[in-house]
């Protein structure tokens, strides 16, 4: 794509300074400038090649080259496509109505105009979001103010995405694809849209069941498919909500089904390479897990390539990917190991690499990331719930502060599962292993009553929280409560919550108490 533009812009470079050149000649020497036949060893004359030039520019309209920039992840260039676009049709009009005498005066106010007439709205917005320019997105929005529902639904739909609202942007595609909210159906490329944007939203949200169920029904309603088959549009996102899930069964007939790539972005080729990757993991086939790799890191070279060129902060995500891909690939080969797999995954996850780089990542306020994702798909395949309930600890942790309490009771919930299943596990375990499960039990019930208290169950908080804390705990000296806290954080010679965790609930509940009104701070 980038060679094709370069050529492009090659072209009109050429025909702009021949156009210049003569113009500046015929001012010098009062006359148009001729070119010397004799010195060229072109075949055709300088004002053939100048207008076979112009013809062919003339056939290949900016705003398709704006939306092929834009498919491949040139974003800066595609918005540049529009602007040009925008202003040529003003200068042409502008120009017409010159020769016909017909100028108005806002009209000659050419530079202050609005240079947004005659372009896809919906893809300037979007280029904006992607580049961060906010302020023009709102600006550009206030302006067109479509009248038709579905218009204004999707501008809505789009905008909250950018902004990482994805509770509003499900909201905004569900009224979109709701029947009776429209007057009529609704056009095929919208419906595309805004099917591809609600699974992505739930996606984000992780609501993988849902994910899939959205994708069969969606899928059933092309009559061209079997009753089992996917569309080449919705695929990709199955495949992720299926190997997140672990439904490995389903994954199998998602990866297994023949369907042309062709129209994919480079976006939904990686998510079915990756699909395909753990698929191949779980069936311990290496030689299949190295080619999902190769095609899955040329697809995210291939966006990188492309977002680099825009800014570094659009190149974050696909390094990402790259670090993903690279665990991944290692992990595999710890899989394909002759020596024993668990203790070696346990000292790899255990091991500064692994704890340094999910420090330097930046989770969204969801509270995961695409590693993260892999992680914890990762950790259930190689059968360690203590470390795939951290990850859901620390997931539910950053969506209760990012105010998403859905996502992060459903998390919370999938941490105390993992960790009660810890303790199921056939293989012997020591006191350091027992002590770490019951702590994080402990960590789970500490942010589950948070969760709580800001949705305003504040009793049920209090009830999650004060586990075992006697109300006397106020009135003891220094040695009565070491005492206590001694009691409480051991059994014998086995650990079973750190002196930390006790403090934070004990604090936690001091605080709600006076803020509640439920005790006053001199009897505290």
């Amino acid at each position: 794509a980038n060679s094709v533009f370069t050529l492009i812009d090659l072209l009109r470079k050429w025909v702009d300074q021949e156009i210049e050149d003569r113009y500046r000649e015929s001012r010098r020497r009062k006359r148009a400038a001729n070119v010397d036949l004799e010195s060229c060893t072109s075949a055709w004359p300088a004002d053939i090649v100048l207008s076979k030039i112009r013809r062919l520019l003339d056939q290949i309209p900016l705003s398709l080259c704006a939306s092929a920039a834009s498919r491949v992840g040139m974003n800066a260039r595609a918005l540049q496509f529009l602007e040009v676009d925008s202003r040529s049709q003003i200068a042409s009009s502008a120009i017409s109505n010159a020769k016909k005498n017909t100028a108005s005066y806002h009209d000659s106010k050419f530079l202050k105009s609005c240079h947004i007439d005659g372009i896809d709205l919906q893809l300037t917005k979007k280029l904006l979001g992607q580049l961060c320019d906010f302020d023009t997105m709102i600006t550009i929005s206030q302006k067109s103010n479509p009248s038709e529902l579905s218009s204004r639904l999707l501008e809505v739909a789009t905008e909250r995405e950018m902004y990482g609202d994805w509770e509003g942007a499900l909201q905004a595609y569900e009224h979109l694809l709701d029947s009776r909210l429209r007057s009529g159906n609704i056009v095929g490329c919208s419906k595309n849209r805004a099917q591809k944007g609600l699974l992505r939203c739930l996606l984000k949200l992780g609501r993988l069941d849902s994910v899939l169920n959205q994708a069969y029904g969606m899928s059933k309603q092309d009559l061209d498919l079997k009753e089992t088959e996917f569309s080449n549009e919705i695929l990709p996102y199955a495949t992720e909500a299926a190997w997140r899930l672990g439904k490995w069964s389903s994954l199998d007939s998602l990866v297994n089904e023949e369907h042309d790539e062709s129209g994919q972005d480079a976006h939904a080729r990686y998510q079915l390479s990756l699909g395909r990757t753990m698929h191949s993991i779980h069936c311990r086939l290496p030689e299949k897990v190295i080619l999902g790799l190769r095609d899955a890191r040329e697809c995210v070279m291939s966006s990188l390539s492309s977002a680099a060129r825009d800014s570094y902060a659009r190149s974050y995500p696909y390094l990402m990917k790259l670090h993903l891909l690279r665990e991944v690939e290692y992990i595999s080969s710890v899989f394909f190991s002759e020596k024993d797999r668990k203790d070696t995954f346990v000292e790899f996850v255990s091991s500064d690499e692994w704890k340094d780089r999910i420090k330097m990542i930046t989770p969204d306020i969801t509270g995961s990331n695409d590693i993260i994702n892999t992680r914890l798909a990762l950790s259930r395949m190689a059968n360690e719930p203590a470390l795939e309930g951290s990850l859901w600890l620390d997931i539910g942790r950053l969506a209760r502060k990012g105010g998403l309490y859905q996502v992060a009771e459903h998390s919370l919930a999938q941490a105390d599962m993992s960790f009660q299943n810890a303790y199921t596990e056939p293989a012997p375990v020591d006191d350091s292993f027992i002590f770490f499960v019951q702590d994080s039990i402990g960590n789970v019930k500490l942010q589950l009553a948070k969760l709580k208290h800001a949705v305003g169950e504040t009793t049920t908080a209090l009830n999650l929280i004060e586990n075992n804390i006697p109300a006397s705990i106020f009135q003891m000296n220094d040695a009565e409560l070491d005492s206590y806290v001694s009691k409480m954080t051991r059994d014998g010679n086995i650990a079973l919550e750190s002196k930390e965790t006790l403090s934070r609930r004990i604090l936690q509940s001091t605080e709600w108490l006076v803020s509640g009104g439920l005790r006053s701070g001199s009897e505290i």
